[in-house]
């Protein structure tokens, strides 16, 4: 069959590790919103970019003494 190739793509993915794209505002954000919905005001985007890359209920248990039921 000529035109087609053999190798035909149904889905593209994309790691999102800053390659392609920035994350720090998305996730900056995301945690700022569930440290919100903990009761937990942070507003300095700044100090939550070190939840970047490492798992987050190990994170939130690092940074905010959450045990894993409160980080997840």
């Amino acid at each position: 069959m000529r035109g087609r190739s053999c190798y035909e793509a149904y889905y593209f993915l994309f790691d999102l590790d800053g390659t392609l794209t920035d994350p720090k505002i998305g996730i900056s954000k995301a945690v700022q919103y569930a440290l919100l919905q903990q009761g937990i005001t942070e507003n300095d985007l700044t100090k939550l970019q070190c939840f970047i890359g490492p798992p987050l209920h190990e994170s939130f248990s690092l940074y905010y003494h959450m045990n894993e039921t409160e980080g997840v």
